[in-house]
């Protein structure tokens, strides 16, 4: 059997005492590809669930942190398309637009039969997208937000 490159041509064998470089795709949940921002490179993240006035919101822990799922955040405004309004609330606010990659982490979320990317932060970060929403949400959200960070499961 001989070894072909990618066009397809003949591939030249290795050279004797060359040092050979084993190329490792590193692959998480259902065989997608970890980047280098994916915080968990061994360990996944631990999944949980906790409401606010009613509205479940799914949080995520991994090296000792908390982070929670924007979507669910803003589910609490009471927009009634999510993502669009997120869209709305980016185009308006520079900062927050300027600073989005560094505030989010992505976590793989498996529903019932699909598996989706959510979009999280931190309680700080997530602190500072209430802020920029429109529409305000109850005070006692950020003291809620605070006190369920701290609650790092064993």
């Amino acid at each position: 059997m001989d070894i072909r490159n990618i066009f397809g041509k003949k591939a030249s064998p290795p050279i004797e005492g060359e040092p050979q470089i084993k190329r490792i795709v590193l692959r998480g949940p259902n065989g997608k590809f970890i980047g280098k921002k994916k915080p968990w490179p061994g360990k996944p993240p631990i999944l949980k669930s906790s409401t606010f006035s009613g509205i479940p919101i799914r949080r995520f822990y991994t090296r000792n942190k908390c982070f929670f799922c924007i979507e669910d955040v803003v589910a609490l405004t009471g927009a009634p398309d999510i993502k669009e309004y997120l869209k709305q609330i980016k185009s308006k606010n520079k900062e927050l637009q300027k600073d989005w990659k560094k505030m989010i982490e992505k976590f793989d979320y498996q529903a019932e039969d699909k598996t989706e990317l959510l979009e999280c932060a931190e309680a700080e970060n997530i602190l500072k997208i209430v802020l920029a929403l429109d529409k305000s949400l109850p005070g006692p959200f950020s003291r809620w937000l605070r006190e369920t960070a701290q609650k790092i499961p064993a």
